[in-house]
């Protein structure tokens, strides 16, 4: 970057012409020179002669000295100020700079604002036309539906009401009619409902002990009876013939009122021991099924599913007994009716 003259001028110090006393010691000694060169050839004496010349050479070369000094002062500091003048300068292009990027932000800030003021605008503009479409078209519409619908409504109460009417002359004509009703009640009450059930007693008894019950077979046949004038339960159990206690539990639910079905329990290559009576349980189920109405199958194995719909498609009614947490879900679905045994309190003790 130039610096301009005119600042170089005028941040240049003046320079002294001359001091004072110089320019006086200069006169005097040119004078005494010119005096004594004039002395000596008047008196024929060169050394008056050399002395004046001698001494203004030397102030002359004195002088020249002191201005060659000032002015190597002067350039320093001129060449100092030019330093000044260049940075602030650099400054002032710098910030020239920045003022320019900020103006081109503000502008470009400006155009955005505008376009997405138009934006809005525009926005707005089609929210109000679709409003007034909506209030031209929709809202007519609208009104003329809600008219419909009240026109429905009332002709709706008004069939509802002939309707009621209709039922209730009915009624009065069938309570003219007592024989009908003294019939169908009579053979109801000669009818009584036929249960049995089917218990799975190794699949209640663990599951039971898993959860931290025991069963009580009295309450057990008790809740299962209900409101049945009889009930045949078919309990289906396995026999250790080394544990003595287990026949006296057969003839214990001999006594209760349970026809059990046992199977010697037969020990597995692994060491368990499992009587399994899954096949028989099934079977007697299917077989026995059309002598009863209902029948309760008291298990939570999911292998019986088979056996519950044949009994269903002949017309018998399905109930499962079981805890839910260890029962399969496809057989609660495909029963006619679900009872968790965990609440049956009667059948359980803590």
């Amino acid at each position: 970057m130039m610096v301009s003259p005119n600042l170089t001028q005028k941040a240049l110090p003046s320079l002294p012409k001359s001091h004072g006393w110089l320019e006086k010691t200069q006169t005097v000694a040119s004078i005494a020179s010119v005096t004594g060169f004039l002395t000596g050839i008047f008196l024929q004496k060169v050394a008056y002669t050399l002395i004046p010349v001698t001494v203004y050479l030397s102030l002359q070369q004195f002088y020249r000295h002191k201005i060659s000094e000032q002015i190597r002062q002067s350039q320093a500091k001129a060449f100092t100020v030019i330093e000044e003048l260049q940075i602030a300068q650099d400054r002032i292009t710098f910030l020239e700079a920045q003022m320019e990027s900020m103006m081109a932000s503000t502008k470009q800030f400006q155009q955005q604002s505008y376009s997405r003021h138009r934006l809005i605008i525009s926005k707005l503009q089609e929210v109000s036309r679709k409003q007034f479409i909506f209030d031209r078209t929709v809202a007519p519409q609208m009104l003329v539906l809600q008219k419909c619908l009240s026109k429905l409504e009332n002709e709706t109460i008004t069939d509802i009401t002939s309707v009621q009417e209709e039922v209730t002359k009915l009624q009065a004509t069938l309570c003219n009619i007592p024989a009908i009703g003294k019939i169908a009640q009579s053979d109801r009450q000669n009818k009584p409902i036929r249960v049995a059930a089917f218990i799975d007693e190794g699949n209640i008894y663990h599951s039971a002990k898993e959860q931290g019950f025991e069963i009580d077979y009295a309450g057990l046949l008790e809740e299962l009876k209900g409101n049945a004038p009889q009930i045949d339960a078919y309990i289906y159990t396995g026999v250790d013939a080394s544990k003595p206690k287990q026949r006296e539990k057969l003839k214990h639910l001999q006594k209760l009122g349970y026809k059990p079905i046992s199977k010697p329990v037969v020990r597995r290559a692994n060491g368990s021991k499992k009587a399994n009576l899954d096949v028989e349980l099934a079977l007697d189920l299917v077989e026995l099924a059309n002598q009863y109405d209902t029948v309760i199958l008291v298990s939570g194995d999911g292998d019986l599913i088979d056996a519950v719909r044949r009994v269903q498609r002949q017309k018998v009614q399905v109930e499962v007994v079981s805890f839910r947490s260890v029962t399969a879900v496809s057989l609660m679905r495909v029963a006619d009716k679900y009872t968790d045994l965990a609440s049956l309190n009667k059948a359980l003790q803590y």
